[in-house]
């Protein structure tokens, strides 16, 4: 997971609620901190998935580049396709 750079401060409310307060000067509950980290969270599920599939695409056509690359061909040509 990625790191949160920049100081921040937790205080508590009236109302029990703990409050975040960020270094740019808003101000976000428990919750609201907690949905934005599992937000961040899933967004980097995702990109570790497709990289995954990228990663996997990439190797599979290494390998059949390889493959190919031990294949022999031969090409024939008649006089009529000169």
């Amino acid at each position: 997971m990625s790191s949160f750079s920049g100081t921040m401060q937790n205080t508590s409310n009236d109302y029990g609620t703990t409050t975040t307060q960020s270094p740019r000067g808003s101000t976000m509950t428990s919750a609201d901190v907690a949905r934005f980290r599992n937000k961040k969270e899933r967004e980097e599920r995702q990109q570790d998935a497709s990289l995954r599939k990228l990663n996997d695409q990439l190797r599979a056509m290494i390998r059949e580049g390889k493959a190919a690359l031990g294949t022999k061909v031969e090409v024939e040509l008649d006089e009529d396709d000169i």
